[in-house]
């Protein structure tokens, strides 16, 4: 009776309407990841390649990060009213302009699309998320299944990175540096119009306004410590990880002892990478049952600011820092999905974007203020080190404060604005009502 019981209570949870939902989602996420996944190894070595300085580069991704901190971030967060799924079409339309921008060695031109770019990479990062967390409350799905599509979300789209990684470094050879952003044009059409025939619209809440969603969506941070906290961390992490990203070129090149190659096959080291991303996310889906998000993050923060260390402990031993970047993307595959799940814990659905898009703010302005000041890479990977101490420091305090409530039978259970979804391990803790909030703004 109770081996029936499990199966009954697997197959409520894993149901068709799960399974359909997961399919139509990783089909256009995966689009989306092949196309951005395209552009990343060879972004870098094309300005170069132009014959743009490492400041001009880095002034390059200063101005995608201040557009989207001004005009992604208001943008994306109007999606709560306006659309989801018209947010996921624009952040392809954004990417398909801001790659055909790179056809032009002009240094406006550049800015411009990078400008572009921002608001596209704004989108990217928060409209997808958001319309898959909209469609499990708005099909009533059991919330214990969204750390599968999670989880399968971060391992397939790695696959597609890897695949990617060698599509790029093949297209390189033959047509040089602009052709895995021409290639990734393609995936995006497909994206488009695929989301276009196949996806529901969704949103936050259509009846209040943008400005209500702006001023609702601050006062739910403002009044809950643990959102707070939430976004600190999450700023302070993905901050040290886009310097990385960003960095990661220069600092190969720049080291001249134990080399792998030369010229270096960016293509095939970005899949090098993608795979020891991808058995991070096999780590997270084993502990993911069996440790708090919270407390998983602050224990693989320990490997992630070695692995950083490196270029500066031994800043021209190429092969070694491989190792110590390779050790970054394993620890960066097991903190994608496990961030996933807190956003799931923390943060109301029907302000989810605005919110999520709030907390980017001070990710942005710290990636701003850092490359500004065109540090050496020693100074910006201890900077970078110094952020994942902070950020644990943030997830040390959250993870002793008590969760969100959650009913146990979440199959039954309509995932309100009061009630985020959330794992079984959450114990009961008062929980912020939108609503509430938007009903005494009308007044």
């Amino acid at each position: 009776m109770e081996s029936d019981s499990n199966e009954e209570d697997i197959s409520s949870i894993y149901s068709a309407d799960f399974k359909h939902l997961q399919c139509i989602f990783l089909v256009g996420f995966l689009l989306s990841r092949a196309g951005n996944s395209l552009q990343l190894s060879y972004r870098y070595p094309i300005y170069d390649s132009y014959g743009y300085s490492r400041s001009n580069i880095e002034f390059f991704y200063i101005i995608a990060h201040a557009s989207a901190l001004l005009i992604g971030t208001i943008f994306a967060s109007l999606a709560d009213r306006f659309g989801r799924r018209l947010a996921c079409i624009l952040c392809g339309i954004l990417y398909i302009i801001s790659s055909m921008s790179l056809h032009f060695r002009i240094f406006w031109i550049l800015a411009m699309g990078n400008l572009i770019r921002g608001v596209g990479n704004s989108f990217f990062h928060t409209e997808f998320d958001a319309w898959l967390i909209q469609e499990y409350k708005d099909r009533n799905l059991n919330m214990k299944s969204l750390p599968r599509v999670l989880r399968n979300s971060n391992v397939y789209g790695t696959i597609v990175s890897i695949a990617t990684g060698f599509l790029a470094q093949i297209v390189v050879e033959f047509f040089g540096f602009i052709a895995p952003f021409d290639t990734s044009i393609i995936f995006f059409v497909i994206m488009i119009i695929y989301i276009l025939l196949v996806w529901t619209e969704n949103h936050g809440n259509k009846e209040i306004s943008p400005s209500s969603t702006f001023v609702s969506a601050f006062q739910v941070i403002r009044s809950d410590s643990r959102i707070v906290l939430h976004g600190l961390s999450t700023a302070l992490f993905e901050t040290a990880l886009y310097i990385y990203f960003i960095e990661w070129t220069p600092t190969l090149q720049q080291a001249k002892n134990f080399t792998i190659a030369d010229p270096l096959p960016f293509g095939l080291i970005f899949a090098c990478y993608k795979t020891f991303n991808m058995i991070g996310s096999f780590i997270f889906n084993e502990a993911v049952e069996k440790i708090r998000p919270q407390i998983f993050i602050i224990i693989i923060a320990i490997p992630l600011m070695i692995g950083l260390s490196i270029p500066v402990i031994v800043p021209n031993a190429q092969f070694i820092i491989l190792i110590g970047f390779c050790t970054v993307e394993l620890c960066t595959g097991a903190y994608r999905p496990s961030i996933g799940l807190l956003r799931s814990e923390y943060i109301p659905n029907e302000v989810r974007s605005t919110i999520m898009n709030y907390i980017r703010i001070p990710q942005l302005i710290l990636i701003i203020l850092i490359l500004s000041f065109h540090f050496s890479l020693t100074i910006i990977f201890c900077i970078a080190v110094g952020m994942i101490f902070l950020a644990t420091i943030c997830l040390i305090l959250l993870k002793d404060m008590k969760p969100p409530v959650q009913k146990a039978d979440l199959s039954k259970t309509k995932v309100s604005v009061g009630q985020p979804p959330a794992p079984l391990y959450m114990t009961e803790q008062p929980q912020i009502n939108v609503t509430d909030i938007n009903s005494q703004l009308k007044k």
